[in-house]
C-alpha cells in the first residue's frame, strides 16, 4: 500500500490542537466572546480553522475564508498568510492538490516577505507533500531540501522547525520508498522517528510507526508490520486523529489480507473507507476500495456470506468496488493510480473468464500507461532538442566570434553614447521646464497676492463707506441740535466702537464669529436708530457652532445687510425686518441674510424711474471677489446665492468651516 502523506501537514506546536476535539470547542467558545472584527477574533479564527483540518476540512475551509476576509479588512498580511495556509492544508486533506498548492504558495510569498522562517519551513514542507501526492518526486525533493536548509541554518533551537525537519526527513524517506530504495527509506524514517520522539510529537510518531509498518509489509515481515500499526493506532485513537486512524485501519487490513485473515481484513478496510469518505481523502479511499475488491475476489464463500454477500454475487461485488476505486482515482487525476486500478480490473475480468471486458480494461490501462511513458519520452525529446539547439547556436557563435564581438562592442558604444545624449537632453528639457514652471507659479502667486491686497483695500473702503460715515455724523449733529444729548452720546459711542472694530479687523484675514457678529450688530443698531427704528433685526446662531472658536473673513455679511436696508426696507412702506442665520452644514458654515423688503424686481423698477441715479452698492461685488480669492487660496468651494422671496430677498453665503484650535 501507499504510506502516509500526513507528515508535513503537522506542526509540532499545533499537533495537539488538531488531535483534540475539546480544542475546537475551546476556540469556538472564545470566538463567541470576541464578536468585534479585530485582531483577537482573527487569531482565534485561523487557529480554529487548523483544528478542522483532519476532522472536518470543509468546515476548516469556511473558517479560513472568514479569517481571510477579516485579515484583508484589517490589512493584516500575516493573518492573510495563515488563512491561506489553512485553506491549503484543508484542500490537501481533501486531496485537491492543485488548490492546495495555489493557496500554500500565496501564504508562502507573504511569509517570505516577512522573513518568518518557521512558517516558511512549514509551507515548504506542505508544498513538498502536495508534489509527493502528485508523484512529482523531483519537485517534492526540491521543496523538502529547501526546508532542511532552513532547519540546518536555524540557530534559535526553534521547536517548530525541529519538528518540520522530522517531517521533511520522513517525506524524503517516502520519495525513496516510491523509488523502491528500501534501505534509504528506512534510514530517513529512523531519523524522522527520532526527531519526533525527542520533540514529544505524538501524532507524527504515530505516522512514522505507520510508515515503518509499511516497509515491513513490503518485506513480508507481517508481525512487525502489525505491531507498528497497532502502536500507531493507539496514538491516533487517543489524539482523535481520523486521517491517521484511517491509514492505520487500511494498513492493518492490507496486512491481514496478506495473512489471509479475511474477517479481520474486511473489518479494518471497511473502517478505513468510512473515515476516508468522511474526510474526502479520495486517494486513500481508492486504494482501500481496491483492496476490498481483491479480498472479495479471493476470500472463501464463508467470508462473503458473513458480510451479507451471496457467493453468486462475488463477481458483481468485485467489479463494483474496483470501479469505485477507478472513479475516485479519476476524480483526483492520479494517473498512476488510475492506470494500476484499470490493470487490476482487467485481472478480475480475466480471472472470471470475462475476456472481452478484460481486454477493454487492459486497453484503458495501456492508454494511460503509455501516456505516462509518452510524457516522459516527450520530456526527454524536448531536452534533446534544447541541447541540440544550444550546441548549434554555440557552433555558430564560435564561427563568428570575432566579428560578433566587434559588432556587439560597436552596438554597446552606440547605445551608451545615445543614452548619454538622451540623458543630457532630458536633463536640459527638465531644467528648462522646471524654471518655466517655477516662473509661472511665482507670477501667479504675485498676481494672487496683488489681487488679495487690492480686494482687501476695496473691502475696507466699502466697510468705511463715506455715505455711512457722513450720515452717521449728520445724525449725531441732528441729535445734538435737538438737545437730545443722551441719544447723541449713545449713537456716538456705538459709532466709535464700530469704527474701531472695522480698523482693527481690517488687518486680519479672519476674525472670530463672535467679533464679526458684534460689529454687524453695531452697524444694524446705528442704521436702525438713524432710520427711526424702521426695521428690526434678529441674529440666530446654531448651538452646534462655537462662536469664539469659529473663524470667518471680517465683515463678510455687512454689504448684504447694507443692501437689505437701503434697497429693500428703506423703500418699503411701514416697518421691515432683517434676519441673520448662521448654521453649520458638514464642513461648511452657511450664513443667511433675509429681509422682507420690496425685493430685487421692485428695486430695479424704482432705479429705472430715477434714471439710474440711485446709489449702487459695490459691497456685494467686492464680497463676491473676496469669496473667489478664498476659493483660490484655500482650494475650497465657497459660494454666494441670491434668492427672491415673497416679499424680500435672501442671500446665502457658504464658507469653509475654519476653527482657531
Amino acid at each position: 500500500m501507499r504510506r502516509l502523506f500526513g507528515l508535513l501537514t503537522l506542526c509540532f506546536i499545533y499537533c495537539n490542537l488538531f488531535a483534540q476535539p475539546e480544542k475546537t470547542d475551546s476556540f469556538t467558545s472564545e470566538l463567541s466572546k470576541h464578536p468585534l472584527p479585530d485582531t483577537n477574533r482573527l487569531n482565534i479564527l485561523y487557529q480554529l480553522a487548523f483544528t478542522y483540518i483532519y476532522r472536518n476540512p470543509d468546515k476548516g475551509l469556511s473558517t479560513a475564508d472568514e479569517a481571510l476576509q477579516l485579515a484583508k479588512k484589517l490589512n493584516n498580511p500575516l493573518g492573510m498568510a495563515h488563512a491561506y495556509h489553512g485553506k491549503g492544508a484543508c484542500y490537501y486533506t481533501k486531496a485537491n492538490y492543485d488548490s492546495s498548492l495555489y493557496f500554500l504558495r500565496l501564504g508562502l510569498a507573504i511569509f517570505e516577505k516577512a522573513n518568518q522562517s518557521q512558517f516558511i519551513a512549514r509551507s515548504l514542507n506542505r508544498i513538498g507533500s502536495c508534489y509527493l501526492s502528485l508523484s512529482d518526486y523531483k519537485a517534492a525533493l526540491s521543496e523538502f531540501q529547501k526546508m532542511l536548509v532552513i532547519a540546518d541554518e536555524d540557530k534559535t533551537n526553534n521547536s517548530l522547525i525541529k519538528a518540520l525537519k522530522g517531517s521533511a526527513s520522513g517525506n524524503i524517506a517516502l520519495i525513496y520508498y516510491q523509488l523502491g530504495d528500501n534501505k534509504k527509506t528506512l534510514f530517513y524514517d529512523s531519523i524522522s522517528l527520532q526527531v519526533f520522539q525527542q520533540a514529544g510529537d505524538s501524532m507524527n510518531v504515530a505516522n512514522m510507526y505507520n510508515n515503518l509498518a509499511d516497509i515491513h509489509l513490503m518485506n513480508e515481515n507481517y508481525d512487525a508490520a502489525t505491531a507498528y500499526n497497532l502502536k500507531a493506532l493507539r496514538i491516533n485513537d487517543s489524539l482523535g486523529n481520523k486521517e491517521g486512524k484511517g491509514n492505520n485501519y487500511s494498513s492493518l487490513g492490507t496486512t491481514y489480507l496478506k495473512l489471509k485473515k479475511y474477517s479481520q481484513a474486511i473489518d479494518y478496510l471497511n473502517k478505513s473507507v468510512a473515515i476516508f469518505n468522511e474526510l474526502g481523502a479520495k486517494s486513500n479511499a481508492s486504494q482501500a476500495l481496491a483492496h476490498i475488491a481483491n479480498l472479495y475476489d479471493i476470500a472463501p464463500d464463508s467470508i462473503l456470506i458473513k458480510n451479507g454477500i451471496k457467493p453468486s454475487e462475488r463477481f458483481e461485488k468485485v467489479v463494483y468496488y474496483q470501479n469505485q476505486a477507478i472513479q475516485l482515482a479519476k476524480e483526483i487525476k492520479d494517473l498512476d493510480k488510475i492506470s494500476s486500478q484499470w490493470k487490476a480490473l482487467s485481472v478480475v475480468y480475466e480471472h472470471h473468464q470475462q475476456f472481452e471486458p478484460a481486454l477493454a480494461a487492459y486497453k484503458e490501462y495501456t492508454i494511460i500507461h503509455d501516456s505516462i511513458a509518452g510524457d516522459k519520452k516527450q520530456q526527454d525529446i524536448v531536452r534533446q532538442e534544447v541541447r541540440f539547439e544550444a550546441e548549434k547556436k554555440e557552433a555558430i557563435l564560435n564561427a563568428e566570434h570575432s566579428s560578433a564581438l566587434k559588432r556587439q562592442q560597436f552596438i554597446k558604444n552606440a547605445i551608451i553614447a545615445g543614452a548619454a545624449i538622451l540623458l543630457i537632453a532630458g536633463l536640459a528639457v527638465f531644467s528648462f521646464y522646471k524654471r518655466r514652471r517655477d516662473a509661472v507659479e511665482k507670477q501667479k502667486e504675485a498676481e494672487l497676492k496683488s489681487q488679495v491686497s487690492e480686494t482687501e483695500m476695496k473691502a475696507l473702503r466699502a466697510q468705511m463707506n463715506p455715505h455711512f460715515i457722513f450720515n452717521s455724523l449728520n445724525s449725531i449733529s441732528d441729535y445734538i441740535a435737538r438737545n437730545n444729548t443722551k441719544v447723541a452720546d449713545e449713537y456716538l459711542s456705538k459709532f466709535a466702537k464700530l469704527m474701531r472694530l472695522i480698523l482693527e479687523n481690517s488687518e486680519k484675514k479672519e476674525v472670530s464669529l463672535a467679533e464679526d457678529i458684534k460689529a454687524l450688530e453695531l452697524y444694524m443698531q446705528l442704521e436702525s436708530m438713524r432710520m427711526n427704528n424702521k426695521f428690526t433685526y434678529e441674529i440666530r446662531v446654531d448651538d452646534a457652532i462655537d462662536k469664539e472658536n469659529t473663524l470667518i473673513p471680517p465683515l463678510i455679511l455687512q454689504p448684504f445687510v447694507e443692501n437689505s436696508i437701503w434697497h429693500g426696507i428703506a423703500k418699503k412702506e411701514g416697518q421691515g425686518k432683517i434676519t441673520v442665520s448662521i448654521k453649520k452644514e458638514d464642513d461648511t458654515i452657511n450664513c443667511i441674510v433675509e429681509d422682507d423688503g420690496i425685493g430685487r424686481q421692485a428695486t430695479g423698477e424704482i432705479t429705472a424711474l430715477k434714471d439710474n441715479t440711485a446709489r449702487r452698492s459695490l459691497g456685494m461685488k467686492i464680497t463676491k471677489e473676496r469669496i473667489d480669492i478664498i476659493n483660490k487660496v484655500k482650494k475650497t468651494n465657497a459660494t454666494v446665492k441670491l434668492t427672491d422671496l415673497q416679499p424680500g430677498t435672501r442671500v446665502e453665503v457658504k464658507l469653509p468651516l475654519e476653527l482657531s484650535f
